[in-house]
Order: structure tokens, then sequence, then C-alpha cells
């Protein structure tokens, strides 16, 4: 990339307009003519020789003015962005009962069983005596004021992740009030409202309506859904992290709803949930009818080993990788083990040993033990029923690992520009100088490589596992560069990282960020695991690395430079071919 220098005062980020979470702080990156004094809301920044600067201010709730002068050789140049910061209002006094009706909690529509708990959430004035109504269940229940805050929100990282603290809660603030009630066996009620009221020193009070209405059923006939996705995400809780991934077709019961998310049991001690747009209800009446698994067998197949378990009905699967990719543990939902044999096929060396254990009247858990180290496996129901197909380690050359390999490379974002640098460096672009460099490298090593992108194309992010999977690539690695979300300053917080998500993806991890602290001379920003979308394809080796920051000048202008992007390139190729070399002396 060409070296330019900013000849005008401009802020990249924050934008003009932009709604920042209701944090203490953000950082302020752009770009002004080299060697200008750059202030901040009366904060100096620190300008790179190339005009980029970054400086880290406070902010506060609501419309949040950021000011910016440019001063250099008598000339001044000034901008102003105005942003919109989350926050609430600040309660009044005591004497005068406040609540935040904006706070009140639910704010979706609830559908419970018995033995739910239903948790009702405000904040008002502290120290009021705080109650909660639910209508046709009960009145006045009390609640209790949590000082020390509330868990983060599901979208907001806990700053830990990025070493700024250690608390899973939001900053503390008098006034959060929290109340329970568990749905009792006979409770039913049909959109009944939530209201919570808060009662002041002097007698003054306040209430306030939740959006979200609750309803409550005992259904003595199974509610089933079946997935539509290929990828259907299953959550731990409704907006959390993921738990596990399903395929389409699979068989689910409906529990519960919060929202637009269905509870859904997937075996007798385990539930998740997942977005009502990716089932399809089944007809009512439809029998959760059990599979009774009456046997197990092990095949050979070209990439490995696969395994069949006959079924009758597609339920949930879920496959759990443990230590040393040399354990896979199964937990089959809806299945009664009739169990008398397993075996093991001719010519199949990968699969040790399988054992088997009926845990719950409706849960049956597969243990295989393996000869071997995987580089994946992949899930799938087909004739005769459930089938997981393992990837066993590929013979590797010793004089040149790459030789034969099969490699998925990643251009991360496009034609979305991903992370902006202060002088408006888009991480597409650099993505994809690097990712051409890699490929090359690997080629020239003997790979077999493909590229998910080759310019600026738009490649959905669903669709790139997909592109990879149909190439029969053994290794994905994405390409990305990063930055930090407001709230985190990236003048401490900043450097290489690397991320993985499945235990076969760890290694190559290591190895590649190994590579990274040797050659590329930036902090250590972390080996994560990450679940990110690219990491998470079971059926290969998955990895994606962040070499630097497009958002501290220092590292934008090293990202700028061919040199700097082939040695970024030059760290996985050698990451790879170390983890290749690895692999060869492990099963030598």
């Amino acid at each position: 990339m060409k070296t330019e220098h900013a000849t005008e005062l401009s802020i990249v980020f924050p934008g003009e307009g932009d709604h920042l979470p209701c944090v203490p702080s953000t950082f302020v990156i752009g770009s002004a003519p080299p060697g200008a004094n750059v202030v901040v809301n009366g904060l100096p920044a620190r300008v790179h020789q190339d005009g980029g600067f970054i400086v880290s201010i406070p902010i506060e709730p609501g419309r949040f003015a950021i000011s910016c002068t440019a001063t250099l050789s008598g000339r001044r140049l000034e901008q102003t962005v105005t942003v919109q910061v989350a926050g609430k209002r600040e309660p009044g006094p005591s004497e005068e009962c406040w609540l935040d009706e904006g706070s009140v909690q639910p704010s979706t529509d609830r559908a419970l069983r018995p033995g739910d708990r239903l948790t009702v959430t405000c904040r008002g004035t502290p120290g009021a005596g705080a109650h909660f109504t639910i209508e046709q269940l009960v009145d006045g229940a009390p609640m209790a004021e949590m000082p020390q805050g509330l868990p983060r929100p599901a979208d907001s990282p806990p700053p830990f992740v990025f070493g700024a603290d250690l608390s899973p809660f939001a900053e503390g603030e008098p006034g959060l009030y929290v109340g329970t009630y568990i749905i009792g066996p006979d409770d039913r009620v049909r959109d009944g409202r939530i209201t919570v009221s808060l009662r002041g020193e002097k007698g003054s009070r306040a209430e306030a309506e939740a959006r979200g209405r609750l309803t409550v059923t005992s259904p003595p006939i199974p509610e089933l859904a079946e997935t539509q996705s290929p990828q259907t995400v299953v959550r731990t809780g409704p907006g959390m992290g993921y738990g596990a991934i399903l395929p389409s077709g699979v068989i689910v019961e409906i529990t519960g709803k919060v929202g637009n998310e269905c509870r859904v049991a997937l075996s007798g001690t385990c539930q998740g949930w997942v977005d009502e747009r990716s089932l399809t209800a089944l007809p009512a009446g439809t029998p959760a009818v059990m599979n009774q698994i009456a046997a197990i067998r092990t095949t050979s197949t070209p990439e490995g080993a696969a395994v069949a378990i006959p079924m009758d009905r597609p339920y949930a699967v879920l496959v759990a990788e443990r230590t040393d990719r040399r354990i896979l543990h199964l937990t089959i939902s809806r299945a009664v083990a009739h169990l008398d044999w397993a075996r093991y096929g001719p010519e199949e060396h990968l699969v040790g040993e399988i054992i088997w254990q009926q845990v719950d009247p409706q849960t049956l858990e597969v243990e295989l033990f393996l000869e071997e180290a995987i580089w994946g496996y992949r899930a799938a129901y087909e004739d005769p029923g459930f089938i997981l197909h393992l990837r066993a380690a590929p013979p590797i050359d010793a004089a040149r690992p790459l030789l034969g390999r099969k490699l998925a490379i990643d251009a991360g974002h496009s034609p979305e520009p991903g992370a902006v640098g202060p002088l408006g460096t888009l991480e597409k672009d650099v993505n994809l100088a690097i990712a051409r460099s890699l490929d090359q490298m690997c080629r020239e090593r003997g790979a077999s490589t493909t590229m998910i992108r080759t310019g600026d194309e738009a490649v959905p992010l669903t669709r790139r596992p997909e592109i990879a999977r149909e190439a029969g690539a053994e290794i994905l690695v994405s390409i990305h560069n990063n930055s930090v979300p407001p709230g985190v300053d990236p003048e401490r917080h900043n450097g290489f990282s690397t991320y993985y998500w499945h235990p076969h993806s760890l290694a190559l991890a290591r190895s590649i960020h190994g590579r990274f602290a040797g050659m590329l001379g930036l902090p250590d920003f972390g080996l994560y695991r990450a679940n990110l979308a690219m990491c998470r394809p079971a059926d290969m080796i998955a990895v994606l690395v962040e070499p630097a920051f497009m958002i501290v000048p220092e590292q934008e202008a090293l990202l700028r430079t061919a040199e700097f992007q082939q040695r970024c390139a030059r760290a996985v190729c050698e990451g790879l071919e170390a983890f290749l070399i690895s692999e060869l002396e492990r099963t030598s």
C-alpha cells in the first residue's frame, strides 16, 4: 500500500451520530497533518509521524460532543462529532421516588412452565421499598436492591477478556432491584401484565409496567419442532453464548419461550435456546417416540473412520471433544440403550474402544476412545441414522511438510470494511494482502490452496466455511486484524492474537502464535479459545489470526507496508509447517 500522509483533520472513530455503549471512556482515532498538536476534549492525543492519532477520553451518558483541534505552524483545524452514549438517568432524591420505566425487565414476552423462575428487575430511587406484581399470580412480591450491579448484557463482552478488569458485573450503581417468582404447579395465565412499584422514605410512590408479558401453561402433549438450518445455533440461554450447532432436520421439544427464542429439551437434563425462525413446528400430536439404540459399528473411510449409530428418528446428538483430541463424548437425546453389540470394522484402526452408559431415562452417553489424535469430525444424519465421520491426520512429508496439504485461506470481511485505522486504512484490504502473500508462500511449498475471496466480492460469513468444506480443506486459516470496543484502551491492550474453538485446532493456534511472538515485534494480545464463526467448523482444523491492531497508529503504519504484510504471512506459513512437523513426530 502507498504511504500517505494526512493533510486535514479527520475523526475516524467515533463517527457522527454513532451510538456507544454505557462505558466510562472511549478511544478516539483519526488523522491530522503530520507534526500537528492534536487535542480532543482537552486531552492531548498521540500523533504518529504519518498523522494518525489516538487518545482515550472520558464520556458521559446521553448526547455527547467530541471536539478535536489540530494546530500546526499557526494553522488551526477543528472538528466536532456528536455521539449518543447509552446510560441511565440518575435517580432523584429519595423523597421524590423515581423509577426508570425503560429499565423494567422482562422487556420481551415469556412463555414458561411450572417450576420455571421469572426474574423481574428495575432501576430507580436507591433505598426504596420495591415490589412486583404478576397479573393473576402474585401481588406485591418483594424485590431486593443489588448495589453490586447486575451481570453484563449478553452482547457486552466483559472487559477482562481484553485484560481490563475481572468483574462479571456492570459497574456498581445504587438503585438496582431484583425479584424472582417460581412458577407454581397450578399457576396459569395468558399475557399476564408485570408491574413494579417503588415506595420512598416519605411515602412517595412510582410504578411502571414491563414491556414483556407472561404466559404460563402446562400442555399435556409435547410440542415438537424440526430444525431448518444446516447450522442451527443452540444457545446456553436467551441471547447467551453458543452451546451447540445442530444440522437441519433434528427434532426437538419446545418447553418455553423468551421473546423470539424457544427453549428446547436436548436430553433428560440438558436444554438450550433456539431462534424460533430456525424451527418448523411439527403437526400437533406428533409423538415423541424414543429411539432404541441396538448397535454401534465403525468402518474405515478414505479420511479416517465413520461411526454409525442406527436410529429411527433424528433427535439431538451433542458431540464433545476431550483431552488430547483422542476422546469423543456423544450425548444422545431421547434414546434408550438396547445395546449388546458394538462392531469394530475390518481395516478400521482409528477407533480403539467404544463404551456407553444410560445416564437417565432419556439420555444415552457414548464415548469413543481413539488410537490417535484427529483433525476433525462431522456429524450427519444419514442412512441408517446418525453417523460421525472422523478425520485422521494425513500423511506428512518430513522434508516438505506442506506438500499435498489442502488449505483454505480466508481474508476476513468484504464488502464491509472491518476495522478502520486512523488514516482510513480498511481492514478488509489489509487482510486480503496478507492472505494473497500466504497463498503464494503455501503454494510454493507444495500446498493445494483455496482463497475464499480473491477481491472485494461479497462472501457471506455463513458461506465461507462451506467453500472450505467443498474444496476438501484440511486446514482453514482466517486472516483478520484487530480492534477493541469502546471502554477498552487500545494503547494498553493491543498486539497480535490467535483464536481457535475445537481442541483439535489448538496445536496449530499455538504454533502460529509462537511465530507471531518471534517475528512481529508487537505485544502479545493473547491466545484465545473463541466461539467465532470461522473457528467453529468441526470437520477441519480451523484458526483465526489477528497479527496487529488497525486502530493503533504505529501498527496501522506497519500493516500498510508490503514488508510487514509478508512478515505476517511468513509467520503463519512457518507456524503451519512447524505444526505439521510436530504432527509427524507425534504419529511416528
